[in-house]
């Protein structure tokens, strides 16, 4: 019988004591957490990767020492001795719409810590929070207290949206880590993650020996799997799902690389490893096949999305290429004005490295699972989710196979239209709308192939149904006195282009140029003479 896997389970002690496969990552979690080294770090990591379970491989080696982890690589190791714990999970403070709200909100949090730790806070209760901290941390001995935060920017991702209540959660941010700073000698050890690096609270400029260890090499693969742990860990599960999709070992292994590797945390660009998440719901049931895994659990990121909308900070242009990006800028957001939209996408998990070059990053999807997550934000940002759900992939697959131009136009008009008005703004350039297309035929579960090029030029948009191939040529018009001179160009664009009997086959060649128009938020469309029959 295969060893469980974790895949609900963020809790060492119960992982071990269940006896679930546990990727053995202890090496990198003595060399933190042992006496000589140092004792604050901060780690920024994408949802899903892993983050509460270190929290809780930390929380466990501090407070019962080595009782659960015979046999793994650390026990050879630590020699440390057991201290109190104090473990916060801030993700459960996420509903907090203020200061006030915030600072209540981690009074009940540190009431429960307190308890499992037997730390006395309760008798304190005519004092104001930040206080009692105080009061707590300056009645403990030095280094007698780990204290381990996760998800520690929840409540501020959840206000992104809202600039005064933003602000006025980091100023209860600061009333707490304030105190943490006024009696940091009481603490033995610190560990905090999060998505997002926020320096507006306080802990990164107020705490001078935080230490980020988030793109640091060494930590690279700290939480993620590289590729012999997937295939050391998971050996069994590897063979049960070549057996049950009809595939051999190394192509199941090949597929698992290309749908879910490619995360690279490392600042050196020595090092990439898999999405936990994604590896394990896959292997726990490969007769789903390789889905969006990581997008469906944890990667909507709704918050974010709205706030690129309102911020207008997106650039629509840059989604389906390379983005070249200075590293400083990938270190922290300072404030919601000046926020990088490429660095939050980094932090977040849809860019990654790819290269670094001198003071600069070359960031890119991590793989095509993140590639399809990148599509469903993008068709969220420009289209909206509604008209995508009322839309019949039926609607479009018929007038696709039988040629009709006029339908699939109008089809593509229905569209253009779910946008209300704020997001049909962003649609500003030739290039958008053709992505906006391309990004709807492909949630639609087609497969359209944009700017392929042939000797003859670039056509903007191909797609192959049936025995037709569609090729599409886009323009932007302001206003609507445009139309007919650029429906004119992009006409004798196609014109000038050869499909030749080794590009076409056996399919009939069917070529529309489109124009859309600001001004009226629809195409305009013009069919070429193309009925094109080249014989197989």
């Amino acid at each position: 019988m295969m060893q469980y896997l974790s895949l609900y389970n963020s809790q060492f002690a119960s992982i071990r004591e269940l006896n679930r496969i546990y990727v053995d990552k202890t090496d990198l979690v003595y060399e933190l957490a042992k006496p000589e080294a140092g004792r604050w770090y901060f780690l920024s990591r994408p949802r899903r990767f892993g983050k509460s379970l270190l929290i809780s491989t930390f929380a466990e080696l501090f407070r019962n020492g080595l009782k659960n982890f015979a046999g793994l690589k650390i026990a050879d190791l630590w020699r440390d001795q057991t201290c109190k714990v104090l473990h916060l999970d801030f993700s459960l403070m996420s509903t907090a719409r203020s200061a006030k709200e915030f600072l209540e909100r981690f009074d009940s949090l540190m009431t429960v810590a307190c308890r499992q730790a037997e730390l006395d806070y309760e008798r304190m209760e005519e004092l104001d929070v930040q206080d009692r901290l105080g009061l707590l941390l300056g009645s403990l001995p030095n280094s007698s207290l780990a204290i381990l935060i996760d998800e520690y920017d929840a409540p501020l991702v959840a206000n992104m949206n809202d600039p005064d209540s933003f602000a006025d959660m980091c100023r209860g941010y600061s009333a707490i880590f304030q105190q943490i700073k006024s009696f940091q000698g009481a603490v033995r050890f610190f560990f905090m993650t999060g998505v997002v690096k926020i320096s507006l609270t306080g802990i990164f400029s107020g705490f001078n020996n935080i230490q980020d260890i988030s793109l640091k090499r060494k930590y690279g693969t700290l939480l993620g799997y590289t590729e012999k742990e997937v295939e050391t860990y998971f050996s069994e599960y590897l063979d049960n799902a070549a057996d049950v999709r009809g595939m051999s070992r190394r192509e199941v292994l090949d597929r698992l690389r290309e749908n879910y590797d490619g995360y690279c945390f490392d600042e050196a660009v020595s090092t990439h490893v898999y999405a936990p998440w994604s590896v394990m719901s896959f292997l726990s049931a490969p007769e789903d096949g390789f889905k969006c895994y990581w997008y469906d659990s944890a990667g909507k990121p709704s918050v974010l999305v709205n706030f690129l909308k309102r911020h207008g900070v997106f650039d629509f242009k840059r989604l389906d290429e390379e983005v070249r990006l200075e590293m400083s800028e990938l270190g922290a957001v300072h404030g919601l004005s000046d926020m990088n939209a490429d660095a939050i996408l980094f932090q977040s998990g849809y860019l990654t490295f790819k290269k670094v070059i001198g003071n600069y990053a070359l960031l890119d999807y991590p793989n095509k699972e993140v590639r399809r997550s990148m599509e469903d934000v993008c068709r969220s940002l420009i289209i909206g989710n509604d008209i995508m759900n009322r839309i019949c992939f039926d609607g479009i697959i018929k007038p696709l196979r039988m040629g009709e131009a006029d339908v699939v136009v109008r089809f593509f008009n229905e569209l253009m239209s779910g946008a209300d008005y704020t997001d049909a703004q962003q649609i500003s350039s030739e290039g958008i709308c053709r992505f906006c297309i391309y990004l709807s035929l492909r949630g639609l579960g087609l497969e359209p192939r944009p700017e392929m090029h042939n000797a003859y030029g670039r056509s903007d948009l191909e797609l192959d149904v049936g025995n037709k191939r569609w090729v599409f040529e886009f323009k932007f018009a302001t206003k609507k006195f445009e139309v007919d001179k650029k429906l004119a160009e992009a006409a004798h664009q196609m014109e000038a282009r050869h499909y030749g009997e080794a590009r076409l086959g056996s399919r009939e060649l069917i070529r529309v140029a489109l124009v859309y128009c600001a001004e009226t938020r629809r195409f305009s469309s013009q069919k070429l003479p193309q009925s094109v029959r080249i014989p197989e």
